[in-house]
Order: C-alpha cells, then sequence, then structure tokens
C-alpha cells in the first residue's frame, strides 16, 4: 500500500502464523509518515473483537517500524462473495458481523474512513476479519486507547492521544490535493474536505457501499475518470435502486441501503450499530426502521403476514365505524328529543327502539369482534390464547358451542345440527369446514364453506365472507395439481354466486 509493506511471517516467541506490517520507507520515512504508523498500532491494541485484526507485537528493528497481527488466510470482501457465489440472504447475514465489527470500533470512540473491500478479510472459515486503521480518526481527545512503546508525551506537553483528535482537523487543509481514503467509496463530506462533519455517519456511508456493489455488481457512481467529476457525482447524483439492478432485492434492502448512503449525514443511521439492528430486522422478517416513517409500510408488513385474517379484522373495523355512526345518530336523536319537549309519545318510543335495536347490533358487533381474534388464535394454533378468547362469550351463544367445537371441547357435528338455530346455519358450516381443512380433508370442507356461502340471512355476513376467501384459497391451491380443470369448472359454476361477495 502507500503506507506500508505486509509480510507473512513465524513469530519466534509462539511459532505461530504473522502478519508484520512494515513502515515502507524505513528508516528514511518521515515524521508524519511515521506517526501515522504508531498511531495505527495505538488505535487497533485499544481494539479488542473477534472480527477486527489483532496486533500481537510492535516495535523498531534496524530503524524500521513494524507491527505483527493476526494472519487471515482468505480473500478480500468482494473476492470472496463473487466466488463463494453468497445469495441474498448469506450476503446480508456476512455483512452484518462486518458491521458489528466497525459499530464495535465506533463504540470505542474510533471512525474507520477508508472502509472498502479490500480492507475486509473474509477467511477460511468464513469470518470476516476488519483491518488497516491508518487513517482512522477519534472522535473525542478522551477516548480509552491504551499507552503502548510509542513513548511519552512530545515536548511541550501535547499527549499522543491529544494530537491525534488535532489530526483529524489539519489532514487535508495541511495537504492541498492529498485526499484521505478511496475516492469510490468517500461520503459527500469527505470529498468536500468538511473534516468537522466526519463521524460515524461517514462509515455508515462506506458500508452501504459496499453492500450496494456485493447486491448488484455496479458501484452507484462513475468514480474512475476525472476526480473533480467524481466528487461531484459523490455529491449530486442519486444512485439507481439496488432493486433495478439485481431484481430479486427487495424494497425492503432498497430502503436501507440508500439510508446508509444519504447525502445528508442527518438522514443516514447514526452508527454502524444502527444499521446492524436493520438489517437483523429484515433477516427476522421484521419492519425496518429505513422505512419506519411510512405507517402503511408496517400495516401492510402485518398484512402479508397475516393474510387469511387481514379481511376479518378489516370487516370488523367497519363494523366498529357503523357503530360509532349508529351511536352518534341515536345521540343526535335523543338531543333532539330533548331540546323538543312537545315530541308525542310515539316518537319517544320509537326512540327507545332505536336505541334496542343500537345497543343489540353492538353486543352483536363486539360478538363478531371476539369471534375474530379467536379465529386469528386458534389458526395460528394458540390453543390457550383462543380459551381465553372463548370465555368472553356467553356460554349459552351459538359462537360459544360452534368454537367449543373448534377447540375439541367434546362438542360433535351431531349436537352443532341439534342445537344449533337454523338462522346460525352459516356459523355452523363455517366451523365443520374449518375442521375439515386441518384434517387435510379439502372436498369436504370446500362443500362447507360453499353451503356457508349459500346459507340464507344477515346475521352471519362475517363468515359468509370468511368463507368465500377460503374457497379462493383452496381453488388457486388445487389450479397447480392434475385436479385444476375441475377446479375450474366449480369457478364457472359459482360465478354467479360470487359476484354478490365481497372480495376480501
Amino acid at each position: 500500500g502507500g503506507q506500508g509493506v505486509v509480510f507473512e511471517a513465524i513469530q519466534e516467541s509462539t511459532r505461530r502464523t504473522v502478519a508484520v506490517k512494515v513502515l515502507l520507507e524505513g528508516p528514511f520515512a518521515g515524521e508524519r509518515s511515521r506517526w501515522r504508523f504508531e498511531r495505527e498500532v495505538r488505535l487497533v491494541a485499544g481494539l479488542k473483537h473477534p472480527h477486527v485484526v489483532a496486533i500481537h507485537e510492535s516495535g523498531i528493528a534496524q530503524g524500521r517500524y513494524y507491527f505483527a497481527m493476526d494472519y487471515v488466510r482468505g480473500q478480500p470482501l468482494d473476492t470472496h462473495a463473487r466466488l463463494a457465489g453468497l445469495s441474498l440472504r448469506a450476503t446480508i447475514q456476512l455483512f452484518v458481523t462486518i458491521c458489528d465489527a466497525v459499530g464495535y470500533a465506533h463504540r470505542r470512540g474510533i471512525i474507520h474512513r477508508d472502509l472498502k473491500p479490500s480492507n475486509v478479510l473474509v477467511g477460511e472459515d468464513g469470518d470476516p476479519q476488519v483491518l488497516d486503521f491508518g487513517l482512522a480518526k477519534i472522535m473525542a481527545p478522551d477516548s480509552p486507547l491504551p499507552r503502548t512503546w510509542l513513548g511519552p508525551a512530545e515536548p511541550g506537553g501535547v499527549s499522543r492521544v491529544a494530537e491525534e483528535a488535532q489530526e483529524s482537523h489539519r489532514s487535508l487543509a495541511t495537504a492541498p490535493g492529498h485526499v484521505l481514503g478511496t475516492v469510490r467509496y468517500m461520503s459527500p463530506e469527505q470529498t468536500r474536505g468538511d473534516l468537522d462533519a466526519i463521524d460515524t455517519r461517514t462509515d455508515v456511508y462506506s458500508l452501504g457501499v459496499i453492500l450496494y456493489e456485493l447486491l448488484t455488481g455496479s458501484p452507484p457512481y462513475e468514480t474512475t475518470g476525472d476526480l473533480m467529476y467524481a466528487f461531484r457525482s459523490i455529491r449530486e447524483i442519486d444512485p439507481p435502486r439496488p432493486s433495478r439492478l439485481r431484481r430479486d432485492v427487495p424494497s425492503d434492502l432498497d430502503a436501507i441501503i440508500l439510508k446508509a448512503m444519504h447525502k445528508e449525514p442527518d438522514r443516514r443511521y447514526s452508527s454502524a450499530e444502527q444499521l446492524k439492528e436493520d438489517l437483523t430486522a429484515w433477516l427476522d422478517g421484521r419492519p425496518v426502521n429505513a422505512r419506519s416513517d411510512s405507517s402503511f409500510y408496517v400495516l401492510r408488513k402485518l398484512a402479508v403476514r397475516y393474510y387469511y385474517h387481514t379481511f376479518v379484522i378489516f370487516a370488523l373495523v367497519a363494523a366498529l365505524v357503523g357503530l360509532v355512526g349508529i351511536e352518534y345518530h341515536a345521540l343526535a336523536q335523543t338531543r333532539t328529543a330533548l331540546q323538543e319537549r312537545d315530541i308525542s309519545d310515539s316518537s319517544t318510543q320509537m326512540a327507545y327502539k332505536d336505541m334496542e335495536r343500537f345497543f343489540v347490533d353492538g353486543q352483536r358487533t363486539l360478538r363478531q369482534y371476539v369471534v375474530g381474534w379467536f379465529l386469528q388464535a386458534w389458526q395460528e394454533g394458540q390453543t390457550e390464547w383462543a380459551r381465553e378468547i372463548l370465555a368472553e362469550l356467553k356460554p349459552n351463544s351459538p359462537e360459544h358451542l360452534a368454537l367449543r367445537y373448534l377447540l375439541g371441547d367434546g362438542v360433535t357435528a351431531e349436537q352443532l345440527e341439534r342445537d344449533l338455530p337454523p338462522s346460525s346455519a352459516a356459523l355452523r358450516h363455517f366451523v365443520l369446514a374449518e375442521r375439515y381443512l386441518r384434517s387435510g380433508q379439502t372436498d369436504e370442507a370446500r362443500a362447507q364453506f360453499e353451503q356457508c356461502v349459500s346459507a340464507s340471512g344477515q346475521q352471519y355476513e362475517l363468515f359468509k365472507r370468511a368463507a368465500a376467501a377460503r374457497l379462493q384459497e383452496i381453488d388457486e391451491a388445487t389450479l397447480d395439481t392434475p385436479r385444476g380443470s375441475a377446479a375450474l369448472e366449480r369457478e364457472g359454476v359459482r360465478g354467479e354466486s360470487r359476484a354478490t361477495t365481497p372480495n376480501p
């Protein structure tokens, strides 16, 4: 590299293989080069992390500055990802480990400032190692760094640590035309020479560029030509979304990468630790913070996860909205009745009947709300939760008997036929179908769902809509089997009846 040369060596005291970095100019190195070399030793010596290359020994031999560190038998990150043919998920899992190492350095007050694939080696065991802190920056003069062989403070009383803090304010300012870092992975604030703006978010930007390249195989900007054009591209041009270059990149990863690479530091993750948390959330199938400003996104994520119950919850919300409307109407009627003292006895009786209907409808809606949550718990196999919900229903209600049948609490199909009133036919067919479906008897389940849809009465409209949704799921699953043609024929037969059924 530009500062040192690295040799593979044997450490005589331990007989282990190490990598020895020697200052390139040897005894003829300038004061600034020696200072930076010594500084790297101090920084890395304070980092004890399984994925940060550790230093074992440092010193001066025949006027040559050197330090010995872990020898990683492996490849640069981008080479490893290409040759290993890592899947999308495997790439993110590997990158989470890298973010953990960089996040550890951030917590220790150290900014790498030169993160790139060649500074992350992946060993033969698949473990990554972050190295080369030669251009690192310390965020505060009192960062917890150990004293090493590098000696006491310079004459004049300025300590090495304080000098390290001052270095970040003079690096570019005292070296016109000299760029610290690798242009391809520089953040916008680095290209401006705005050293006060360089913090942990600068490393986050570089990590975003690395992940962009790992997933797409292409850099986000053209940086191989004129230097000023490259800087302008980094500052002003928005990169294409990764999903445009690789179709299997989901929108969540698009959001994570573009948040890490945002031009404005305040819009990025504040540290590599936050980037790691969002990538872990994506791996776990949870909502990611990169899209936390979108309430619709969170709702859509939950709807996909619980797709079957989404329409049930939607129906319940609609019922509650209707309930509020009925209540408002009833209260308005009551207020009008109180204001008009000459209201007739017949009008008063009608108002009481409206209020009575309101409470009856409210109780029915609340029962349906409880049934909806019971179905969700039962479908997910959470039997204890389902029993707790069932306890909220009146024991003598038709719903209570039907849901006990679903739980297998000693209620038989014959008992349902005998004890449920004719007005509860839709409820009876629905629970019979669900039991058939769970036991793998698809044809019997289909027949019961069809009878539920065609049952008369509006009292159990919720179950009719649920049965229509179930039929659609069964038919879609059947289309991929040899029985698909028969399913299509049944679709034609039911076409007229489905035209009047709400689409979930």
